[in-house]
């Protein structure tokens, strides 16, 4: 899938901020940080930014965004 479709594909979730620093947890479909209580976006969001190549599920089962993820959290959060 191309950036541009990927990102409207994510447009109904909050955008990811930036500072994705620590990797993410699955929850009632949803992620989370780990002691996080609000959720940063929805499995839907994250399994098509995993086909875009912005995130990653690393083998221990946590989400991790991608150097093209963290560039397009840049480009959205400048645009």
């Amino acid at each position: 899938m191309p950036a541009a479709a990927a990102q409207q594909a994510c447009a109904p979730d909050r955008a990811l901020p930036l500072t994705l620093k620590r990797a993410l947890i699955e929850q009632a479909d949803r992620l989370y940080y780990p002691v996080g209580i609000q959720p940063v976006c929805s499995l839907y969001t994250a399994q098509e930014m995993i086909r875009s190549g912005w995130l990653v599920l690393r083998e221990d089962g946590r989400y991790e965004i991608t150097p093209d993820g963290q560039r397009a959290a840049e480009v959205s959060e400048h645009a």
